[in-house]
């Protein structure tokens, strides 16, 4: 800790260097923790990627549908009421 506050030419009073020393202990239990799960994460081998499913193409023919709903239409497409000048 103190080589790192030498580095960024940090000052810090004794109190301020034990605060330091104690959050970075905390800091590294916390990725030694992180690190531990994810190397017992490869042990297991639980975890399965790109599992997709199957999908059966369907056709659907929605778009008709719709068309024969317009009350106004010109062939395929809805004829609309002109809203801009």
């Amino acid at each position: 800790m103190k080589r790192a506050a030498e580095i960024s030419r940090l000052q810090l009073s004794v109190e301020e260097f034990k605060q330091f020393e104690e959050e970075f202990a905390q800091l590294f239990g916390y990725f030694i923790e992180v690190q531990s799960v994810k190397n017992s994460l490869k042990q297991d081998e639980k975890i399965r990627t790109n599992e997709l499913r199957e999908d059966i193409p369907v056709q659907k023919n929605y778009a008709d549908k719709l068309v024969e709903k317009f009350t106004k239409k010109d062939g395929r497409y809805l004829v609309a009421p002109k809203s801009l000048d």
